[in-house]
């Protein structure tokens, strides 16, 4: 670390602070049937608006075989 940081700064930056909900999703037993595709592509369309609307903080597809395909944050209402 090459940057200070001072205890105000630390403070100011804490009280800015939003809460989120981290979401992480698992391929359930049915996502090789035929169409689910289809269906995940149309999740990405409504996640991808979410985040454009300013209700998904954070939106992280990941785009390998692993068994958690996607991490998001929501912002608290």
């Amino acid at each position: 670390m090459s940057t200070t940081m001072t205890d105000e700064q630390i403070r100011a930056l804490a009280a800015t602070a939003k809460p989120y909900s981290p979401a992480l999703l698992q391929w359930g037993p049915e996502r090789t049937m035929d169409g689910a595709d289809a269906v995940e592509f149309e999740h990405q369309r409504r996640m991808v608006s979410l985040r454009a609307d300013g209700l998904i903080a954070i939106l992280c597809p990941v785009t390998s075989d692993d068994r958690r395909p996607g991490r998001s944050a929501t912002a608290r209402a």
